[in-house]
């Protein structure tokens, strides 16, 4: 019978099995994907500056520090979330569980939505604010006009991969930036080399590597029961009633910036 039912334990369940052994697949995953992230920043870097100059280079480093706060925003709200979810899901409360899941996403969308509209509407105060150089004003203004389409796909990539993290699934959310480094790499070559369009028509292939993040995760990519899979948790009904510029890039955020 004991057999039995440690038969049953999924792998990533964080609840049954050694301590040590079970952090440490965990974590594993946590610690490749920020190298990923690292990886992915480096050859950014390295792409704007060899074939777009130093002035390109400047106007998306000058873009670091203000999308870096716009993300660890929405960052911060996913990781507070799934702290939640992680709670709930190793009490087997299912039911708080949805509920939780269905109100930090439709706060944390909401948020999104008004950072989204802030930024568009107030983009050259906060340019001001942050005494960008008249040298790279100009192309640092397009970047970020078209970057910032980008913000709603980090807050979607963000609070799924908190979500399957949070029920003991840390590599797939590494798959998925994995996918996103490898776009943005070829894409960031393609925009440059091939179309020739710089640090300000480049960012379209930023947003567009993060698309393959943004939806629910696929039946394959969770660790728990058939019965409590994270996407059955998300009801849209109320709880109640149950660089380079990086030439292209902008990372996932649940890396650290677009630069």
């Amino acid at each position: 019978m004991a057999e039995s039912k440690r038969a049953v334990v999924r792998k990533g369940d964080l609840t049954e099995g050694g301590i040590v052994s079970k952090l440490t697949l965990f974590a594993l995953p946590l610690i490749a994907g920020n190298i990923v992230n690292q990886l992915y920043n480096v050859a950014d870097t390295l792409i704007v500056g060899r074939f777009l100059g130093s002035v390109a280079l400047a106007a998306v480093g000058s873009s670091y520090t203000l999308m870096t706060f716009l993300t660890s925003i929405l960052l911060g709200l996913c990781m507070g979330s799934g702290a939640f979810f992680s709670i709930r899901y190793g009490e087997k409360d299912f039911s708080r569980l949805r509920a939780g899941i269905f109100a930090s996403f439709t706060l944390i969308a909401a948020l999104t939505f008004v950072i989204n509209a802030a930024v568009f509407l107030w983009i050259d105060p906060i340019m001001r604010l942050l005494s960008v150089p008249v040298s790279v004003y100009g192309l640092m203004r397009e970047y970020l006009w078209v970057i910032f389409f980008g913000i709603a796909a980090t807050f979607l990539y963000n609070f799924f991969a908190c979500l399957l993290r949070a029920v003991g699934n840390s590599a797939a959310p590494l798959i998925f930036l994995g996918i996103s480094a490898v776009l943005n790499i070829v894409l960031d070559l393609v925009c440059v080399l091939v179309f020739h369009w710089g640090v300000a028509r480049a960012p379209p292939a930023t947003v567009h590597t993060q698309t393959p993040l943004h939806s629910p995760p696929p039946p394959h990519a969770t660790t728990e029961t058939p019965h409590h899979h994270p996407r059955s948790l998300i009801t849209t009904k109320s709880p109640t009633k149950t660089k380079l510029p990086h030439t292209c890039p902008h990372p996932p955020a649940d890396t650290p910036s677009p630069s």
